[in-house]
């Protein structure tokens, strides 16, 4: 079964020590090529060195304004 699985790394505590993430619009982009080949690839996060998975739905994801406290 093919999936895509993104790899978590820390790299960090403050936002400011992570060295380069993608933008959303280069996230969309990546993902619209894996859906040409694929469209029905689960997505699924991978942690501590390949021993631990999670998944992805939309309550996963959060906006944060640069006001609030991260």
């Amino acid at each position: 079964m093919q999936r895509v699985v993104i790899q978590t790394n820390r790299e960090g505590y403050p936002q400011d020590q992570i060295r380069k993430t993608m933008t959303v619009s280069e996230l969309r982009d990546y993902l619209q090529e894996l859906e040409s080949q694929n469209p029905t690839m689960p997505v699924y996060l991978r942690f501590d060195n390949n021993y631990t998975y999670g998944g992805i739905t939309e309550r996963c994801i959060e906006v944060i304004d640069d006001e609030e406290e991260i």
